[in-house]
């Protein structure tokens, strides 16, 4: 249920649109906080062929930007929390304490 500011909280329906196409991103490349919004920038990585001994090289390809109202970040941390609970109970993944390659920033 949506809260509004003061006033009895409204019942929303959900409602699925299989039309809505999927993204898929290698990581998150870069998030950023202001007071009204929460921004998520999602990257594909595209190497390029190296021959040794020189190193892959590489670029990384914006494919996402997703925008949520900043009211949104509780709820979206709590369900992150609790897909790495699931996840680790099932052994399937292991927390790490710093994101690799993301960059961050808060307004």
């Amino acid at each position: 249920m949506a809260k509004r500011s003061g006033q009895a909280p409204v019942n929303l329906a959900y409602v699925d649109h299989p039309g809505v196409v999927e993204v898929f991103a290698d990581s998150l490349e870069k998030m950023s906080v202001t007071q009204a919004t929460l921004r998520l920038e999602f990257v594909v990585n595209r190497l390029q062929e190296s021959n040794p001994p020189n190193p892959p090289t590489g670029t990384k390809h914006t494919v996402c930007r997703l925008v949520l109202p900043a009211l949104a970040l509780p709820r979206l941390a709590n369900q992150l929390a609790n897909l790495m609970q699931a996840l680790e109970a099932k052994g399937n993944a292991g927390r790490t304490s710093v994101l690799p390659n993301a960059t961050s920033r808060v307004n």
